[in-house]
């Protein structure tokens, strides 16, 4: 038999190479793009050969059957895939084929024969890679019961990627062992859409270097045992289907085997599926997920072990044990995550199980041979007992209702169990040890409030180190039991359900309740900081029968995670910020169901009768008469008590303490009175006690049954009165009575006080002060010309009175006197005040007064008046009066003592003439023989009325005469008619002095007619009423004492104006500087001004006498403004200026950008200059200059100025618009635009040094540089200068430069010789 096999292949091998040499010589035919070759058999009778995807095929027919058995030939050189062909391609192959093709293509199509894919030999496939298996294939190989073919792919080391993709239509078998030991595969995939998937047993079995496997059906069924026993690389399975285990052992040492994966459910049987202490070993952290239901197959279906040639292999190798029965995961190696995610598990005894347990090493230090890191129960599931048994879990997490039979958990050590659902009930173990039990807030995918109530369950066989409800919500235990010491964390704030007696009560009493029933401790997680817990509070009222408010939420009330549980991951993150705080202050609540773990309640007294411990919380405790009380949750956040006792509970965190609050008048206990400075309380006899000036200069301090105290009271707070309630004291007094006043209930506490001394009533010094130290010799010193201040009495505490105005005499020959005439030399003046005589108090050298020079103001100088008008000498004024000896200050005015000089004759009136008038003036010796020129002309005007209708004005300023404030109406007498002047640039006042307080009457001139009625302007005093800076210049070495000669003062005034005590060092003799030693470090001094003004300062002493340090303005009085009736408003009308009253100074118009397109006739000020404008056209037009702005800082003469946007050319510099002006130094050009300088321009300017006049100046007016007296160089730049007035130039420095074309030198000599 066996001689006649060989014959035949020998025969078939013949035909074979006889067919190939054929076929590369005859055509071929395409067939669904294969080619396909047509060939007879000769020698072996019904096998056909043909060529398909590039391998030779042969068919033949089996045991006379209609079957068809197909095998490959060979392989076409540089093939590595081997696709077996389908049984279409075949038929198709037949189809049109001779015989025996045609006799198959019967076969196949007309008996439904069958088509069987019979191996070749092994060493045929040694150059294929990739195994591709048609769709039509229900089961491979089909055909090793036909001959010994069987093992064909057994040990193959080329074959790397098994792809199975059927139609459908049917399952797909694969036999035993078929790929047995192919130590080259790495992937396999079978996929059967929604057939079935058959492995018989062994079938990947020992494929060392396989990686991953897919297996996608409706139905994946592992028969026979052993399928994926030893394949040591394997990384990954994915079961895409509902997956059946019926064999054994099917992945014994998979040592590598990271992820099983499970989509559909899983019927297990208890036969070692993943066993060997290898299985697993080798895999980081595997996870095995069960995504469908977990079930145990019923014995009678479990599969006969396979007893295959292979198998035998498998356990002689011991790839697999003999072991069986005895569970799924069992002695395998370590575990990372079982996940079963699918609903309805029924987990059976030996779900995992070790059946051995090692000694404890430094390795293992709890003896277990198995562990496991997490298992999770995520779908509803139960657990037989010793489902779990013998093993050490990391964690175990409940996160669907488990059902959990008797003692499923058998022997284990568990580190943490995670109960993240409520419904677990059932007997959890025996003999099992459990590190911690997490009632978690969360659930394993991080949903919140899942276990807040427990039922049910039996932890008694499981010894438990610390339990953890990390629900702040927990409220519920009914049937859960533990057993041994095991110490409890909790919310103790929810109020609980509590069925044992139906009330309700705090979740701490809930669980300490539980604890004491089954043993061991209970604490809070929320700790409150006890040492600080508010126990009692008093409350003051004014007066009986008044009320008190609580307030329930002011109470403080912190607390702390307790250190234990605080660094645990398992709260929500609404309180992790609480958590990392080292402590937090809990709110107050009224909501009676609330919780107090994170706020606190209040609990109030109720009577008995009216609560129901079934549904609201009662708290029983005793009250503030220690008798026995019912409590109940306060809702309110205020209440109102009267004077009494009272006890209330606070709640926090469920516990409960006693809050005693006792509401008490608030009276005044006692008083306690000292001086504000010393030690001893100076009066003076007469004192009213109970005077401000006399309380002020006391501290009284009152202390209150609270224990505070009000260091200074307000004077209207207490009184003090002699022995015998009198208000006045006297030097016989030795006692006095200091009282405390609470409004509208009289005296409350009283202090007797001893410590003071009465003085007399006297003043016993002052200071007078004057501002001239020298006058002319039989001139009057006025009382307006002194000042006493300083004034201090007997007492030496009463307050110096810093200024006073009136009150004072002069003392003369003993005869007490208003007024004192000086006589030549030293003058010693006694001043007598209040029975208070300073002999010398003042000294004053009396001097010849004869007179050098001086000005005449008269309002019509220089104008044309009307005949037979007289001009009084008391309607002119004397200006800058300069006298010969330098040592009398030159008089700014001067209002008398002068006469009019005419024609050799004094007299005090000169009525005018038609024509030119020339008066003289005469004044001490001097006689000015033409000091005043009037033209006497004919006259139409009858008489002229005036009206101010301006704001007041302040003393020592001027008075506008802008046509807003003063109204002038001219009356004619031919013809009969009147005008109101438009414009009051011919209007003049006479001569006027504004007095404070009073109304002050002034005449008005136009064009010399003086005007038949006064007008009134009411007078403010001008006060200083700020300290605009102080500045500390003494040597600021310690031990010294300050005086006011060491500040530099600058003193803001009600009208605007600035004064400084450099320019004006008389404003010190108001100056009151505190008394004070100067020591090292900071010093604080106190300034005063006048009665009101003060500051303070601070000024640093050293020893080394150096200034270190800038005084710093550290408090200031607040400006003392004048009443709002007196206040004049905001004007331009109210000029602050110091100036000479009743100039001829044209009302000048700040500049603004808000004013229009300057007119003809307005006032502008430009840097410091004044300007009339007198031509526009355009966008220029020409100016004159007029005045200066005398609180100007600089005065600068420009020859064009810009006015709103307009260029005008200076023109002119009009009659003494510069006179007497010292801000103008230096060298003065008059450019191209000025051709006028008229009189007095300049006269008196005494800084100017150097005067270049330009090439368009043609007239220079008389007096116009008068007494410039540093004027050194005149500068004539061309011969245009025509006319140059008289005393032009006189008094100019007596050395002085002519400058100009040589050709103009004696031009200009000659005509300087009438100028100087």
């Amino acid at each position: 038999m066996k001689a006649k096999r060989k014959t035949n292949r020998l025969i078939m091998v013949i035909l074979l190479i006889f067919v190939v040499c054929v076929n590369s010589f005859n055509s071929k035919i395409n067939i669904y793009g294969y080619n396909v070759g047509k060939y007879s058999s000769y020698g072996t009778p019904n096998t056909y050969f043909f060529s398909l995807n590039n391998i030779w095929w042969y068919a033949n027919s089996i045991h006379e059957s209609y079957n068809v058995k197909l095998s490959f030939s060979s392989v076409e050189k540089g093939n590595t895939v081997l696709q077996l062909p389908t049984r279409k391609e075949i038929v198709d192959c037949f189809e049109n084929a001779s015989y025996p093709g045609d006799n198959f293509y019967y076969y196949l199509t007309k008996n439904n024969g069958k088509l069987f894919f019979v191996p070749s030999k092994a060493e045929d496939l040694k150059n294929i890679t990739s195994l591709i298996i048609p769709q039509d294939y229900p089961q491979f190989p089909n055909g090793y019961d036909f001959g010994n073919y069987y093992d064909m792919f057994h040990n193959n080391s080329s074959i790397k990627d098994i792809t199975v993709n059927t139609d459908g239509k049917n399952g797909f078998e694969i036999r035993e062992a078929t790929f047995y030991n192919m130590s080259g595969l790495q992937n396999v995939s079978i996929d059967v859409g929604d057939q079935a998937i058959t492995l018989d047993g062994s079938v990947f079995a020992n494929c060392k270097n396989l990686k991953t496997v897919t297996l996608k059906g409706k139905n994946i069924n592992l028969v026979g045992s052993y399928n994926f026993a030893g394949c040591t690389n394997l990384k990954s399975i994915v079961i895409d289907g509902n997956l059946s285990i019926r064999g054994y052992q099917d992945f014994a040492k998979c040592n590598s085997l990271n992820n099983v994966q499970c989509n559909g459910d899983a019927a297990l049987t208890v036969s070692n599926t993943f066993t060997t202490k290898e299985t697993f070993s080798e895999a980081k952290d595997p996870q095995i997920t069960f995504n469908g239901t977990v079930s145990m197959l019923p014995s009678e279906q479990v599969s006969e072990e396979n007893l295959t040639g292979v198998a035998t292999t498998l356990k002689n190798d011991n790839v697999v044990s003999t072991a069986k029965n005895t569970g799924v995961f069992v002695d395998c190696g370590n575990i990372g995550t079982i996940s079963l995610k699918g609903s309805k598990n029924d987990l059976p005894s030996n779900f995992v199980i070790s059946t051995t347990v090692k000694n404890p090493t430094v390795e293992n230090p709890i003896g277990k041979d198995l562990t496991v890191k997490n298992f999770n129960i995520e779908g509803s599931s139960t657990l037989h007992a010793g489902a779990i048994s013998n093993i050490a879990i990391t964690n175990v997490s409940f996160n669907q209702e488990t059902k959990v039979e008797n003692n499923a958990f058998v022997n284990d050590e568990i580190g943490t169990m995670y109960f993240n659902t409520s419904e677990v009930t059932g007997q959890m173990g025996m003999k099992t040890s459990v590190s911690e039990i997490y009632y978690n807030n969360t659930d394993i995918n991080k949903k919140e409030e899942k276990v807040t109530e427990l039922a049910n369950l039996s932890l008694d066989g499981v010894e438990c180190q610390n339990m953890y409800f990390f629900s702040p919500n927990f409220n519920y235990l009914k049937n859960v039991s533990y057993h041994n010491a095991t110490k409890v964390f909790g919310y103790g704030g929810k109020i609980a359900k509590y069925e044992e007696d139906a009330t309700k009560i705090t979740s701490k009493d809930m669980f300490e309740k539980w604890v004491k029933k089954n043993g061991g401790t209970y604490e809070n997680i929320v700790s409150l900081d006890e040492s600080n817990l508010p126990k009692e509070k008093t409350l003051y009222v004014d007066k009986e029968g008044q009320s008190a408010d609580l307030d329930l939420s002011s109470l403080t009330i912190t607390a702390h995670y307790n250190p234990e549980v605080a660094e645990k991951d398992q709260f929500p993150t609404s309180v992790k910020s609480l958590i990392q705080a080292s402590k937090y202050t809990l709110p107050y609540t009224t909501d009676a169901d609330g919780d107090t773990n994170f706020s606190y309640k209040i609990l109030q007294e109720v009577s008995s009768a009216r609560v129901d411990s079934t549904t609201q919380y009662v708290y029983q405790g005793k009250n503030a008469k220690d008798e026995d009380a019912t409590y109940v949750y306060c809702e309110d956040k205020n209440v109102s008590l009267q004077p009494g006792s009272y006890r209330y509970y606070v709640q926090a965190g469920g516990i409960t303490w006693p809050l005693d609050v006792n509401v008490k008048v608030n009276a005044v206990e006692r008083i306690e009175v000292q001086p504000k400075s010393g030690d001893v309380l100076h009066l003076t006899e007469g004192d009213n006690l109970d005077a401000n000036e006399v309380k002020k200069r006391l501290i009284v301090t009152a202390y209150f049954a609270n224990g505070e105290k009000q260091s200074k009271l307000d004077q209207s707070q207490f009184e003090i009165r002699t022995q015998d309630y009198k208000a006045e004291v006297s030097k016989t007094d030795t006692s006095l009575i200091v009282s405390y006043k609470s409004q509208g209930e009289g005296i409350k506490a009283i202090c007797n006080y001893n410590k003071f001394i009465v003085h007399e009533n006297k003043v016993v010094s002052f200071e007078v002060n004057s501002d001239k130290d020298v006058m002319a010799d039989g001139s009057t010193l006025e009382l307006k010309d002194i000042s006493v201040k300083n004034v201090k009495y007997e007492n030496p505490k009463q307050t110096p009175i810093g200024n006073v105005e009136k009150g004072f005499h002069f003392v003369q020959n003993g005869v007490i006197k208003d007024t004192y005439q000086i006589t030549k030399g030293e003058n010693k003046i006694a001043v007598v005040y209040e029975d208070c005589t300073m002999n010398d108090a003042l000294e004053i050298t009396g001097i010849d007064n004869a007179v050098e020079d001086f000005e005449v103001f008269c309002p019509i100088d220089g104008v044309e008046l009307y005949k037979k008008n007289t001009l009084n000498v008391s309607e002119i004024s004397l200006r800058n009066v300069e006298y010969k000896d330098s040592r009398l200050k030159n008089e700014e005015i001067i209002e008398k003592g002068f006469t009019f000089t005419v024609n050799g004759k004094e007299t005090d009136t000169v009525e005018l003439q038609e024509g030119k008038n020339v008066i003289g003036v005469k004044y001490n010796g001097l006689d000015k023989y033409s000091a005043i020129t009037i033209e006497g002309i004919p006259t139409t005007i009858d008489r002229i009325e005036a009206q101010y209708i301006g704001p007041a004005v302040y003393e020592g300023c001027e008075v506008s005469k802008d046509t807003k404030v003063l109204m002038v109406t001219v009356y004619h007498k031919h013809p009969d008619s009147m005008d109101l002047l438009l414009s009051n640039f011919d209007v003049s006042y006479g001569t006027y002095h504004i007095v404070p307080g009073e109304d002050n009457q002034i005449y008005v001139y136009y064009k010399g007619v003086k005007s038949a009625n006064a007008i009134h302007v009411q007078g403010l005093a001008d006060n200083a009423v700020e300290f605009k800076k102080v500045t500390y210049k003494g040597s600021g070495k310690a031990g010294t004492v300050v005086n006011k000669s060491d500040f530099y003062v600058e003193l803001g005034y009600a009208s605007g104006k600035t004064v400084n005590s450099e320019q004006n060092p008389e404003i010190l003799n108001q100056l009151l500087v505190e008394e004070k030693v100067l020591k090292n470090g900071e010093n604080t001094i106190q300034l005063t001004y006048g009665e009101t003004l003060t500051k303070t300062i601070m000024v640093n002493g050293t020893q080394d006498g150096l200034v270190t340090a800038t005084p710093t303005m550290s408090v200031t009085t607040p400006a003392i403004t004048s009443s709002p009736e007196q206040t004049p408003p905001a004007t331009d009308n109210v000029v602050a200026t110091k100036v000479p009253t009743g100039t001829n100074v044209p009302m000048e118009v700040p500049a603004s950008p808000g004013l229009k397109e300057p007119v003809k006739g307005s006032y502008y000020t430009v840097q410091g200059v004044k300007y009339k404008v007198t031509a526009v056209k355009g966008k220029s037009g020409t100016v004159e200059a007029v005045g200066y702005d005398k609180k100007a800082s600089k005065v600068k003469v420009q020859t064009t100025v810009k006015i709103n946007g307009y260029s005008f050319a200076v023109q002119k510099i009009g009659k003494n618009a510069f006179k007497n002006c010292t801000k103008i130094a230096g060298t003065i050009s008059f450019a191209k635009n000025i051709k006028t300088i008229e009189d007095s321009a300049f006269s008196g300017c005494k800084n100017i040094k150097k005067v270049i006049f330009g090439t368009n100046v043609t007239q220079i007016g008389k007096n116009s540089f008068y007494k410039c007296k540093k004027l050194q160089t005149l500068q004539f730049q061309s011969g245009s200068v025509k006319k140059i007035g008289k005393a032009a130039f006189k008094g100019i420095a007596k050395k002085y430069t002519l400058k100009c074309p040589k050709a103009l030198q004696k031009t200009y000599k000659k005509r300087l010789k009438k100028a100087l």
